[in-house]
């Protein structure tokens, strides 16, 4: 069973009834939005992997799902929004639900704390006092009135925008925290809702805005349900049917290329190309069998090893580029772990029973190092390709962006990073992890 990549070389390849990952990729591409569910979104279930952790979390499925991200966000680029869309990252704050309330269809707003047991939704303004009072801690007297400052406006004025579905979001600003700058000779209005400072040129229209409005928010996450605790989230946040209001400034967190700043040239298409077709070639050099022995109880914790020996290049400022030595290296990381678990056993039973656990675990290993040297390498293939896209998509900036210092002078901010979600309504991170270098896409004899 073969990946295909027609989706990418342009030439179109006859079918295989058998392809099963090829139907998965094209399964993950083309399902109807409305038949989409929602696995995890921020606020309720708040944990997103990275792209490429998808072959390690999700085995032969999770293979086909990352390149089907890939092959969605390359047609993205190329003019096609209809498979993936992507959210960025606002560094807002504090994060902010609001909309009608299912259980009786009256307005709230709250925190992620309207979602638990005992859920805490402000409908009235004494709602916002009783819930959000002030703490003890350790003798002391906890503040609430930061909070308590934003769910106000929150309250009297989100209600005018007539919202039919409950979303999440994140506040922006309140007029208290609008500023004036000079950054690089130009004046701006500023506002800095948490670590990033934004910045808009000062008498532009949507400086007016800004100055105008009692609350600034921007949308990215929506619920669905008959009520809050049992609600399902879906990555994504439409704003087409809410009232336009003066008294708020409102946006969703979808990227909008409004200048083709993203647009990729000749070169950079081929490259992302190269690199997805390489990521097939990987994933069909490993083979469906690996992902889905990898997914069985008796060996599935050597998937997550894998993942975690990944993560330790991350942490060390690196990803090991050759193949050889990241399995060598794995195999020693296994040996220590089996041996470490074993001396921690206080009985001889017990430690027999682990060193045939680990005899397993380590012929499982060795029987399949070119399986691993493969899936390694269709990691850094996903990966390169997902750079090419976050370094695109980060050119893309719906305000200016800076980290304020303390001499009064502004450095340039990138996004933090973004979302991607498909039609199933599934999201992961397109993050930069490392700041790759051009060096960092540089083909490796190793991975030719």
């Amino acid at each position: 069973m073969r990946f295909d990549e027609i989706a990418i070389t342009g030439k179109r390849k006859r079918p295989n009834r058998k392809d099963r990952v090829r139907r998965m990729v094209q399964k993950h591409l083309h399902l109807k939005a409305d038949e989409a569910t929602v696995s995890e979104a921020e606020g309720k279930n708040t944990h997103l992997e990275h792209l490429e952790d998808e072959i390690l979390n999700r085995g032969y499925e999770g293979v086909a799902s990352s390149i089907a991200y890939l092959k969605g966000l390359y047609n993205m680029l190329k003019g096609s929004t209809d498979e993936v869309r992507v959210t960025t990252k606002w560094d807002g704050a504090p994060a902010i639900v609001a909309g009608p309330d299912p259980a009786d269809g009256q307005f709230f707003v709250g925190t992620k704390g309207v979602f638990a047991k005992e859920p805490k939704l402000n409908k009235t303004p004494q709602d916002i006092e009783t819930n959000h009072s002030d703490v003890e801690q350790k003798g002391e007297t906890v503040s609430k009135e930061g909070l308590r400052s934003k769910l106000r406006p929150a309250l009297e004025h989100l209600s005018k925008l007539g919202m039919k579905r409950v979303m999440q979001g994140d506040i922006l600003f309140t007029p208290d925290m609008l500023k004036d700058a000079t950054i690089n000779g130009e004046k701006y209005i500023t506002f800095k809702p948490n670590t990033i400072t934004y910045a808009v040129p000062a008498g532009s229209d949507l400086a007016k805005r800004i100055q105008q409005a009692k609350i600034g928010v921007v949308w990215h996450t929506t619920y669905e349900g008959d009520d809050l605790a049992s609600s399902q989230a879906r990555f994504g946040a439409e704003i087409d049917d809410l009232n336009s209001t003066p008294d708020v400034f409102f946006d969703n967190a979808d990227i909008k290329d409004v200048s083709g700043q993203a647009t990729m040239s000749a070169e950079e298409s081929a490259d992302v190309k190269q690199a997805i077709n390489d990521a097939t070639r990987y994933a069909n050099q490993a083979g469906k069998q690996i992902f889905d022995v990898l997914q069985t109880q008796d060996v599935k914790d050597i998937a997550v090893q894998l993942k975690a020996h990944i993560n330790n290049y991350v942490r060390a400022g690196g990803f090991e580029r050759d193949a050889d030595k990241y399995a060598n290296d794995f195999i020693a990381r296994m040996e220590d772990r089996y041996a470490k678990a074993i001396e921690k056993l206080k009985t001889d039973k017990g430690r027999e029973r682990a060193g045939e656990a680990a005899e397993r675990g380590l012929k499982f290993i060795r029987d399949n190092t070119e399986q691993i040297k493969a899936i390694y390498g269709l990691y850094l293939k996903i990966m390169d390709a997902k750079i090419h896209f976050v370094k695109k998509l980060s050119k893309i900036q719906a305000m200016p962006a800076f980290y304020a210092n303390a001499d009064g002078s502004y450095d340039v901010a990138d996004p933090e990073g973004f979302v991607a979600v498909d039609h199933m309504g599934n999201a992961v991170k397109l993050v930069d992890r490392l700041g790759f270098s051009k060096a960092n896409f540089a083909p490796d004899k190793k991975f030719g």
